[in-house]
């Protein structure tokens, strides 16, 4: 996955299962995809936090050629850490900033997914 293959996570392994779990039993069209997040240090800007929905094709025969379907949401890094902390302070209170970015990106990524199997049934 280029970029985000040697990037570090955001998140520990446990929360993002955890987050996938939520994501995938509300949306459908989802069981094949990566959740991803990823530290990004561009050379020319800031720090970024990549939070990345990563889906085989769902059509042949860009499924065989390993075409996958991706989106992404981007925010800075000094953004994120804020939000974290004070998410670590109020644990109970505040909600998981990640789990809301993938419910996003989530709604939308199904939709394009199904978009993409509707227009190669034409």
């Amino acid at each position: 996955m280029g970029i985000y293959a040697s990037s570090e996570p955001l998140i520990d392994d446990r929360r993002l299962e955890h987050i996938q779990e939520i994501i995938t039993s509300r949306v459908p069209g989802l069981d094949e995809t990566t959740f991803v997040t990823a530290l990004v240090e561009p050379e020319d800007r800031p720090r970024e936090a990549h939070f990345l929905l990563v889906t085989p094709h769902p059509k042949e025969p860009m499924r065989s050629a390993g075409d996958d379907v991706a989106l992404v949401s981007r925010m800075m890094f000094s953004e994120w850490r804020a939000e974290e902390k004070r998410r670590d302070r109020f644990v109970t209170s505040e909600p998981d900033l990640a789990l809301l970015i993938f419910a996003s990106l989530a709604k939308q990524h199904s939709a394009d997914l199904q978009n993409k199997r509707e227009l190669n049934d034409l």
